[in-house]
């Protein structure tokens, strides 16, 4: 099955087959117009397995310059805080500093940005962190993150998703390679020790220490998911066999260590 984590925007095939052996295949995706840059998740599941792939749309834009948030969804449980990186890049002969600004956030929800300017001439990144107070109720916030040098500006979306504080599930990790088709896929194998429904989110980043400024990609975005008496395998499709990459897994209030790759046993 596919789909992506705003249809309003990006709308996939309800499902693609795939025959015996086959590995990849290409499928056509319709994208809407939007006003600022968004980050869409193209997920696809089979069984108990999910991966995903990122897919920026852009807006039409005058400004020499472009700004993107990563992830398309920040997961946060009430009473935690959660982090997304903003990405500026310009145009060829552009030199000039970017005030950033965050916005859109329901009461109970603080933004900061670290640095709030990008130093001339305007390529960098800040990182967008998110504290939500355990009295904001759950549910989708869209946010949007502006960048501008005072004539111009450019705008990005993400969305935070306000997940329950509340569930236990006695989640079991082991972050390990998942092989298949002759590839190494950076998984993980979850078994919770009270069955039920919970949330689930993956971030995969560069580097193995699983730092918030090196997102790579992101499953899950906190959807329900019936975790019976029984293990889940998921793992993510986009950087195939590249050892130097980390991975925090959350199931409900459970978070797993950080998973460095370069040292992975087999699932």
């Amino acid at each position: 099955m596919l789909s992506s984590s705003d249809a309003g925007v990006v709308q996939t095939p309800a499902s693609v087959e795939f025959e015996g052996g086959q590995t990849s295949l290409s499928f056509p995706v319709s994208t809407l117009a939007v006003t600022a840059a968004e980050s869409i998740m193209v997920r696809a599941q089979y069984g108990g397995s999910i991966a995903g792939s990122n897919l920026l749309v852009l807006p039409p834009t005058t400004a020499p310059f472009s700004v993107s948030v990563s992830p398309a969804t920040v997961t946060v449980q009430q009473g935690k805080s959660g982090s997304g990186t903003v990405t500026t890049k310009v145009n060829s002969g552009f030199d000039e500093s970017l005030q950033l600004k965050a916005s859109g956030e329901p009461a109970g929800v603080s933004l900061t940005l670290k640095p709030a300017v990008i130093p001339a001439p305007g390529s960098g990144t800040s990182k967008l962190s998110i504290s939500v107070a355990s009295s904001v109720a759950t549910g989708s916030y869209p946010l949007t993150v502006t960048a501008s040098e005072g004539s111009n500006s450019a705008s990005a979306r993400t969305t935070l998703k306000v997940i329950s504080g509340t569930s236990n599930p006695n989640a079991t990790f082991k972050g390990c390679w998942y092989r298949q088709s002759g590839h190494r896929y950076q998984g993980v194998d979850i078994s919770v020790g009270n069955p039920g429904s919970y949330p689930f989110n993956a971030i995969l980043y560069h580097g193995t220490s699983c730092n918030a400024n090196d997102f790579a990609d992101q499953i899950g975005f906190g959807e329900l998911i019936n975790f019976g008496g029984f293990g889940w395998t998921f793992w993510f499709t986009a950087f195939a066999d590249q050892t130097n990459m980390s991975a925090l897994w959350y199931v409900g209030d459970d978070t797993s260590q950080c998973v460095s790759y370069a040292a992975a046993p087999d699932c």
